[in-house]
C-alpha cells in the first residue's frame, strides 16, 4: 500500500497534486476523499488516529485515483 505520512496533531497538512497532468491538456478536476477540492488543499487534524486520503483527478472522461495514508499522533516516530 501507500507509504505512511507521519503528522503531529494540530499541524497543518498540505495535500499537493500539482504534478498531475493530462496528455491531451484537458482541464482537470481534483477531489479529495476528505471533502477538500483543488490541486492544493490543506487540513489540520486535531485528534490522533490513522487516516487514508484518496485523490481523484479527472479530465471529465477518464479519472485516476491515488491514496495516501496519514498517522496522526502527539509525536512523530
Amino acid at each position: 500500500g501507500p507509504a505512511v505520512r507521519q503528522v503531529i496533531v494540530g499541524s497543518r497538512v498540505v495535500f499537493d497534486a500539482r504534478g498531475s497532468s493530462d496528455p491531451d491538456f484537458d482541464d482537470l478536476t481534483y477531489e479529495w476523499s476528505n471533502g477538500l477540492k483543488g490541486p492544493v488543499a490543506e487540513r489540520v487534524y486535531d485528534k490522533p488516529g490513522d487516516h487514508e486520503v484518496a485523490l481523484t483527478v479527472s479530465d471529465g472522461r477518464l479519472a485516476a485515483t491515488a491514496t495516501t495514508r496519514l498517522a496522526v499522533g502527539d509525536t512523530v516516530a
